[in-house]
């Protein structure tokens, strides 16, 4: 009974987001994961499947999709179901995480009558050799300028930057950062005519990114077996971390 495909396949994407809060002396203020294994099952029939993780407790809050088994879960941390057709969302999870990502951002802000200077630094962290091979992908970094701002003398020493005169953004698309590459933004922010700044103004910096085939909770799924059913289908498993909220305060 149930569907037929020709090619039988069954893919998982664990996905985890990065949320932290660094003050301005560099200490970590707040930081955890949300994460989230998701689904797309293209099989043949009404097979039952099984996932085992390493480093399952990891996994706190955790809130599954209506087909799971949850008493095998309480049971042995495994995921039991049979799985529905095309994509699906299985579990999502918290995950108690005290660091950050693998690479590090330094940012420095400061505001004195009609000029501010800025300067933000962004590197791979010592001992980051897996991140290094991968690299950290689609780096981004921008910030709410204060309302005085009217333009911006910087010089990028990878990517591009702009700033948007109307809502103070200053974005900064860094690209790719590799073991060969320690970025740099730096320069000086301009007042409108007549106006200054609150020498006090302290807006923090937010930093999106990709760690591509990387978990930073630990989690990861084991092995992935179907019985019921007599073929056997091409599993895969692909994982990555992205940036939730990540912010960086400069005061």
């Amino acid at each position: 009974m149930g569907i037929k495909y020709t090619n039988n396949e069954l893919f998982f994407d664990v996905v985890e987001e990065l949320h932290a809060i660094v003050d301005a002396n560099g200490q970590v203020v707040s930081s955890d994961i949300t994460g989230k294994i998701e689904a797309n099952s293209r099989l043949s029939g009404l097979p039952d499947a099984l996932l085992t993780f390493v480093n399952p407790q990891v996994m706190v809050d955790a809130a599954f999709h209506p087909c799971v088994r949850f008493s095998r879960f309480e049971q042995d941390r495994s995921l039991s179901f049979v799985p529905p057709d095309g994509h699906f969302e299985l579990a999502t999870y918290r995950a108690v995480y005290q660091g950050l990502a693998p690479f590090y951002v330094t940012p420095k802000l400061s505001f004195h009558r009609d000029t501010g200077r800025l300067n933000v630094m962004l590197g791979l962290k010592a001992g980051s050799k897996d991140v290094a091979e991968k690299g950290v992908q689609d780096v981004r970094v921008s910030v709410t300028l204060p309302e005085a701002a009217d333009s911006v003398r910087l010089d990028a020493s990878q990517g591009n930057f702009s700033f948007d005169t109307m809502t103070k953004e200053l974005r900064w698309d860094v690209g790719r950062i590799g073991q060969q590459r320690s970025p740099s933004l730096s320069g000086t922010i301009h007042a409108t005519s007549g106006a200054e700044f609150d020498a006090h103004a302290a807006p923090s910096v937010l930093v999106d990114f990709r760690l591509p085939m990387t978990i930073l909770s630990g989690l990861k799924i084991d092995t992935v077996s179907l019985t019921n059913e007599k073929y056997k289908p091409y599993k895969g498993v692909r994982s990555i971390t992205k940036a939730g909220h990540y912010e960086f305060r400069t005061a």
